[in-house]
């Protein structure tokens, strides 16, 4: 099966071996979702979503019209007749002062989406056009990603240079989407108040979000496709979840019940633990997980030690409380002793959390 067959195979929801999945990932066509869990023989994975450079792949409808994107068009060459493939996703336009602090991990983590980002060719100097900067960039692009900040501000635009970056359209569309570095909304104004009122994102959001807001306008289907294949991939991995905080499953394993029945013990990373959904031990995010106020603690003096003096027990005053046994615990005093069992329950209803 070709790239592009196996490509739109996924689209349809099927099925493909691991080894054709990781070969369609490092040519950064797909994305992967890890469903490793104990009993896999190895690592394991399933298909996320296509990349944008995936989506052009099927849409265009050939690998070698694919090759052609990647190879720009020489001096004196002419565009090719019919539909005019751009070579670049997005370009970026920003002050060469912003490139290490932020323009370089936002093109990073465009190209880690799939996308064709071209940059270094848009760092901006004093003296520069910037109307001819960015024409000369939608030439090849789709769209242009301008970082608006005081670096930029200082090269002294003109306020119709500014404000011609609202107006820019493309066959009716925006193709223009501004960033807000380190700039507030009155400091836009004072540049250019129709600049001010596009639709914008502030860098201070992170480059999550940043990278999330640019893809909603370049390639819509890519990222609602990303949130349903998210999704479908979560609801399959819930088997393998602690229905109440999400821990990833750590034990499983077939048990004897009686001499002629058996059962599915499970065990979570967050403690959470059933036999054929009779719980053992519950989540300490699960609602009935007993509180400390639940078991009442006792002391016994010890004799023959020359260290410890005191030991303290913990007895459940519920069913719950009774199901999770506190070990006793010495001390030197009662209050010691108390605080190591203390302890020992704080140790067991620490909620899971995500690495």
């Amino acid at each position: 099966m070709d790239r592009r067959n196996a490509l739109v195979a996924i689209q349809k929801g099927e099925k493909l071996d691991q080894e054709t999945l990781l070969r369609l990932h490092d040519e950064g066509l797909i994305e992967l979702v890890d469903v490793t869990h104990f009993q896999s023989p190895g690592r394991e994975y399933i298909a996320g979503l296509l990349t944008a450079k995936g989506l052009r792949l099927v849409e265009i409808g050939s690998e070698a019209t694919t090759a052609a994107m990647g190879k720009p068009i020489g001096a004196g060459e002419a565009m090719p007749a019919g539909r005019v493939v751009k070579r670049w996703d997005v370009f970026i336009s920003y002050a060469h002062e912003d490139k290490e602090e932020f323009v370089h991990g936002l093109a990073e983590a465009l190209k880690n989406r799939g996308y064709e980002v071209w940059y270094d060719s848009f760092s901006l100097k004093l003296g520069d056009s910037l109307r001819e900067s960015i024409d000369r960039g939608l030439i090849e692009s789709r769209f242009g990603v301008v970082v608006l900040s005081q670096n930029f501000f200082a090269k002294h635009w003109t306020n119709r240079e500014l404000n011609g970056l609202a107006a820019i359209e493309v066959a009716g569309e925006k193709v223009i989407l501004p960033l807000w570095h380190g700039v507030t909304h009155a400091d836009v104004v004072e540049y250019s108040p129709i600049l001010a009122d596009r639709k914008a994102i502030n860098t201070m959001e992170g480059i999550d979000r940043v990278v999330a807001a640019i893809e909603q306008v370049v390639n819509p289907p890519l990222a609602e496709d990303l949130h349903e294949k998210l999704d479908a991939a979560e609801e399959r991995l819930q088997e393998y979840r602690c229905s109440y905080c999400g821990a990833p499953l750590s034990e499983r394993a077939s048990v004897q019940l009686s001499e002629n029945d058996s059962g599915t013990a499970e065990a979570f990373e967050c403690g959470y633990s059933h036999v054929d959904g009779s719980i053992q031990r519950r989540c300490p995010s699960d609602p009935k997980f007993p509180r400390l106020q639940d078991y009442e603690f006792t002391y016994r003096e010890v004799t023959g030690d020359a260290f410890w003096k005191w030991e303290c027990f913990a007895t459940g005053k519920t069913e719950e409380a009774r199901a999770l046994m506190l070990m006793r615990a010495p001390g030197s005093t009662q209050e010691e002793a108390r605080q190591r069992v203390i302890d020992s329950y704080n140790g067991y209803a620490k909620p899971w959390r995500r690495r």
